[in-house]
């Protein structure tokens, strides 16, 4: 019997480090994905900051063409579309309709005006950029490209409002609100 309760013993001890050793393992399994993520985070930072002094000297560039030649409509289109890049679609718009002032028939200006538009939540200008580009092109990438975007950013928009309209509502408010007989 006194064997069978140290048998027992030892198999509970066995078990409790068995246990122990696990944890250790998922505990060093995890700090590993976080030093893993933390790479890649760093990686991923690293990365960006190259792409934006990448832009920074691309746009400085666009810059001086513009002070040589300010009628140079590729430029204010690549400075709209660096814009764009960068996340500010107000200056992306702003920089590609001097261009297509200057230059109006250009496809893919009138495609990032357009996706600068939607980015801006102004789908009336969407539109009148779409309807630009099948009057110049008919079904061109541009004018596929474009109502493509549109229809993305509207499915975007009822997601939303479907997502909206699913908030819990607080009970103690729906009861405050709920009209008396």
């Amino acid at each position: 019997r006194l064997s069978n309760a140290l048998l027992a013993e030892a198999q509970a001890a066995f078990a409790q480090a068995s246990s122990a050793k696990d944890k250790v393992k998922d505990k060093t399994k995890d700090k590993a994905k976080d030093k893993a993520k933390d790479k890649n985070k760093a990686k991923d930072k690293a990365e960006d900051e190259t792409k934006q002094a990448q832009f920074a000297q691309i746009d400085a560039q666009l810059t001086h063409a513009l002070l040589a030649n300010p009628a140079n409509a590729e430029a204010f289109i690549l400075k709209g579309r660096i814009a764009a890049l960068q996340n500010d679609p107000a200056e992306a718009r702003r920089f590609i309709d001097l261009g297509l002032n200057i230059q109006p028939d250009h496809l893919e200006a009138i495609l990032w005006a357009g996706q600068a538009a939607l980015a801006l939540d102004d789908r009336p200008d969407a539109e009148k950029r779409l309807k630009r580009l099948v009057k110049l092109c008919g079904t061109c990438d541009a004018q596929k490209q474009l109502q493509k975007a549109m229809t993305l950013s509207a499915a975007k928009k009822v997601a939303a409002k479907t997502q909206i309209d699913k908030t819990p509502i607080d009970k103690t408010q729906a009861k405050k609100n709920k009209p008396k007989p």
